[in-house]
């Protein structure tokens, strides 16, 4: 089946898809170059050797961490949850020259508060790690 126009008719057609054509190309270009640009991220970031946090956070001295990943780690080493006084202790035996002091209790106290439910958990009465279950300790 052929279809028979006038060329004023195929002009007019011919015109409509064209703009189309363009219409679609600025649509698409923008996203050919997004594709382009993360393609390009992917392959460069690819070769490079990157270090997952739990090496990077295990080579850091326990001075330089950060109140949460010295809570972490005391927990952790001591493979049962413990008092906030307890976790305050065994971060202060381990800090040449950190007192007991009562902004030491505080951080502490205030971080296990708010990351409770998030890093931390409360079980036995004591503090654990959120991954922990309380049947481990029963």
């Amino acid at each position: 089946m052929s279809i028979k126009l006038t060329s004023k008719q195929y002009e007019l057609l011919s015109n409509a898809v064209q703009n189309r054509i363009k219409e679609l190309n600025d649509l698409l270009n923008p996203i050919l170059i997004e594709l382009e640009e993360h393609n390009n991220f992917l392959t460069e970031y690819s070769k490079i050797k990157l270090t997952p946090p739990e090496v990077f956070y295990k080579n850091q001295t326990f001075e330089t961490l950060s109140w949460s990943k010295k809570i972490i780690q005391v927990l952790e080493e001591k493979g049962k949850a413990m008092t906030a006084n307890e976790i305050v202790a065994a971060i202060v035996n381990r800090i040449p020259g950190l007192a007991e002091e009562s902004s030491t209790r505080s951080s502490v106290a205030s971080l296990l508060s708010r990351r409770t439910g998030k890093l931390f958990k409360k079980i036995n009465g004591g503090f654990g790690l959120i991954e922990w279950t309380a049947k481990k300790f029963n």
